[in-house]
C-alpha cells in the first residue's frame, strides 16, 4: 500500500500545464487546476480553500475515472473530467479575503478528483487537502 500523506497542500496548474508557484497571484482570465492525489486509496477527503482580497474566482470540484496516463490534471472539460457542481456545489471568491471547503465521502476507488479554478481577477488562493 502506498504511503499517502494525510494532510497536504495542493499545487495549481494552468490549463496549458505550467505550474503556478505557491503564494503567487493567478493571472486574470486564466483557468487553473489542482488534483487531489490521483487514484488515492481513501474513501473520504476534505478540501479547504483560502484566498486573498484580490481573488475573484469560481471554484468547482470535478472527478474522472481515467488514469493519469490517459488524462492530465489540466485537461479541458469534456475529455474525461466531469463537474460535480450539481452534487457538491461551487465556491465563489468575490474579491474579499475568505475561505470555503468541500467534504466528500464514499469515493469510489480509482476515481480522480481536481479543483477547477476559473479566475476573473487574479489573487493568491491556497488549497489544502486531507484524506481520512
Amino acid at each position: 500500500m502506498t504511503d499517502v500523506p494525510k494532510d497536504f497542500r495542493l499545487s495549481w496548474f494552468k490549463s496549458d500545464g505550467t505550474a503556478l508557484l505557491h503564494d503567487v497571484a493567478a493571472a486574470n482570465g486564466a483557468t487553473y487546476y489542482a488534483e487531489l492525489l490521483p487514484n488515492g486509496p481513501s474513501p473520504e477527503f476534505w478540501i479547504g480553500l483560502v484566498w486573498d482580497a484580490t481573488e475573484a474566482t469560481l471554484f468547482t470540484l470535478e472527478s474522472a475515472g481515467k488514469s493519469g496516463a490517459d488524462l492530465t490534471c489540466y485537461a479541458a472539460a469534456g475529455t474525461g473530467w466531469t463537474s460535480q457542481a450539481t452534487a457538491l456545489g461551487t465556491i465563489t471568491a468575490a474579491s474579499a479575503a475568505s475561505c470555503g471547503e468541500w467534504q466528500v465521502a464514499d469515493v469510489s476507488k480509482g476515481t480522480r478528483w481536481r479543483i477547477k479554478r476559473v479566475v476573473t481577477t487574479g489573487g493568491v488562493a491556497t488549497a489544502r487537502g486531507k484524506m481520512y
